[in-house]
């Protein structure tokens, strides 16, 4: 695994994914990273990503029915809340415990995702 050097662009893109709060896809990335790095390319953000998830910075966050979308790695499980009205996805904080105990014996867990479903405080 190769290092990604500290560049101005990958600090605006990493700047970006710790502002958002929620996953982004990488066309979101790249404008909110534009604000510091007018020049930044689509190519670019890809690349970078590429780079954060071989170094286990980010992780891809797929959700049914959304494009794939791009969020820093917390340590342990992700959730996620999707509205089921306006489509914003939020991450949620971690459970305070892992379903690893529940696993038959001599199966690993690398990762889990939980994906919650419902209407966020906006569109109730």
């Amino acid at each position: 695994m190769t290092a990604l050097r500290r560049t101005t662009q990958k600090q605006a893109v990493q700047q970006a994914l710790e502002q958002a709060g929620q996953p982004m896809t990488p066309q979101q990335l790249c404008g909110q990273a534009r604000q510091q790095v007018p020049g930044l390319g689509l190519a670019t953000v890809y690349r970078l990503l590429r780079g954060l998830l071989d170094q286990g910075e980010a992780r891809r966050v797929e959700i049914p029915g959304h494009p794939p979308m791009y969020e820093l790695a917390p340590p342990g499980c992700t959730r996620h809340f999707v509205c089921q009205q306006c489509q914003r996805i939020t991450t949620l904080p971690a459970p305070a415990r892992s379903t690893a105990g529940n696993l038959p014996p001599g199966y690993a867990l690398d990762a889990q995702q939980v994906i919650l479903w419902g209407r966020c405080p906006e569109c109730q």
